[in-house]
């Protein structure tokens, strides 16, 4: 039994020291987090292009692309000035525009421009 009070009192005594030390570390954690806060450059804020357009603007670029059905070079020409226009407003709102390719908000970038497709299985001959 003198092995087991032996250990009974060492678990006593580290709690001992151990306790005044936590109580230190918890004062100090809230200080610590709000200077590492602002020391860390905020993450901008990700914007969606959908969400920088009214109903009504969203309409006319797709009857614009519509009526340019036609003309390739056209669609481009009015798909990099919608793009760029609604950058714009993404900045003035203190964010980014979505650009396709980026991850959505709370999700992890796709590495690479496309997954691996899986081989074909052998077929029967």
């Amino acid at each position: 039994m003198t092995g087991w009070r032996s250990i009974c009192a060492m678990v006593a005594l580290g709690a001992a020291v151990a306790m005044p030390l936590g109580e230190a570390s918890a004062q100090q954690a809230p200080a610590a987090r709000a200077q590492a806060e602002q020391a860390a450059p905020a993450k901008p804020v990700v914007l969606r292009a959908r969400d920088l357009m009214t109903p009504q603007e969203r309409q006319a670029f797709r009857q614009a692309l519509r009526a340019a059905r036609a003309d390739p070079a056209r669609r481009t020409e009015l798909r990099t000035q919608m793009r760029e226009t609604l950058r714009q407003r993404a900045i003035a709102k203190g964010g980014v525009l979505m650009e396709p390719g980026m991850a959505k908000p709370g999700m992890k970038a796709r590495e690479g421009a496309a997954p691996e497709k899986r081989p074909a299985p052998p077929r029967a001959p």
